[in-house]
């Protein structure tokens, strides 16, 4: 039941409009309190938080990769920056 692709199809009920529509009005600063929360009651969804959590994913493989290339090429070792912090 949960690995059927209905089963998640409400969740993910948006259009390209209210996407646009919320990102924008994150990236605006807030005038009125709960303004973003009146926008989105209507028609909550799981849209929004999916792409966060797979751009932040995509993010940190991306940067585990980039230090494991400095590391290997440059014969850097980040242990010593993590440990100066100490």
């Amino acid at each position: 039941m949960c690995f059927d692709i209905e089963y998640y199809k409400p969740y993910f009920n948006v259009t390209t409009e209210d996407v646009i529509k919320r990102i924008k009005e994150v990236c605006k600063p807030p005038m009125v309190k709960n303004s973003l929360s009146s926008l989105v009651e209507n028609n909550p969804d799981m849209y929004g938080p999916f792409w966060v959590y797979v751009t932040w994913m995509t993010l940190l493989v991306f940067c585990i990769i980039l230090a494991h290339y400095i590391e290997v090429k440059y014969n850097y070792s980040f242990l010593n920056l993590y440990l100066g912090r100490i």
